[in-house]
């Protein structure tokens, strides 16, 4: 049966790869990864608190063997209404990097020009004003009796000109909208050297035709075998 790969972000900059294993594998779309209401992420958040507890346990028990490598993990178990979870930790079989995309509009940089390199030194000459022929400014004085001509007065601003404004103002919207751009970046994330293994079963619905022991033979082949699976270097 082949698992479910996720990757659960444990620090900064790494993840570790999770298998989830259901007992009953319809269950996948119909419960699991169901669109209006999926248990997965209830499920990685039930489990999410024993995570980094677990990988310093493993980490410790690694140490006092001397560093020698046993398959066998320690199980854990989850118990919530709906589903329960047990939680192994296995070795590391292959190697692979995850990438994650993210696209953010920005706006373009404005394009400044160069021109001033090659002609600054027509700007920096002196300027020379030839003070003799200057003229005073003489201050203008109003007539008291001068006529105003009322052709002269503008008119009153009307409702013509705010529908002008206002389209002069979704114009500056399209134009701004315009001057936006699609930046695309990568982020990495190492990989951390254990697998996150959980066999998952679904509480509440009849188990049809299953021996009672399907769990637990579930348990021990997934604690037993996920780290010697083959084929998985192109996956990720």
């Amino acid at each position: 049966m082949a698992p479910i790969r996720r990757y659960l972000r444990i620090t900064k900059h790494s993840v570790l790869e999770v298998r989830i294993y259901l007992d009953r594998p319809a269950d996948a779309e119909s419960w699991l990864l169901r669109r209006d209401n999926p248990a997965l992420p209830r499920i990685i958040q039930a489990v999410r608190p024993l995570v980094l507890p677990k990988l310093r346990e493993e980490n410790e028990r690694a140490k006092g063997r001397g560093g020698a490598k046993s398959k066998k993990g320690v199980k854990d178990v989850v118990v919530e209404d709906d589903f329960e979870v047990s939680i192994f930790l296995t070795e590391h079989s292959s190697r692979h990097s995850v990438l994650t995309k993210q696209k953010v509009f920005e706006h373009k940089p404005r394009i400044k020009s160069n021109s001033g390199k090659l002609t600054g030194w027509l700007t920096t000459e002196p300027i020379v004003i030839n003070e003799d022929i200057s003229e005073p400014i003489a201050p203008r004085e109003d007539d008291e009796d001068e006529v105003v001509d009322l052709a002269q007065i503008p008119e009153q601003v009307g409702e013509k000109d705010d529908k002008d404004e206002l389209s002069a103002n979704e114009d500056d919207v399209e134009n701004e909208a315009k001057k936006l751009r699609l930046n695309t970046s990568y982020e990495g994330f190492s990989i951390y050297s254990r697998i996150l293994c959980l066999v998952v079963k679904r509480k509440g619905v009849r188990q049809q035709s299953q021996p009672i022991s399907s769990q637990q033979m579930l348990e021990n082949w997934v604690s037993t075998q996920a780290a010697a699976e083959p084929g998985d270097d192109d996956e990720g």
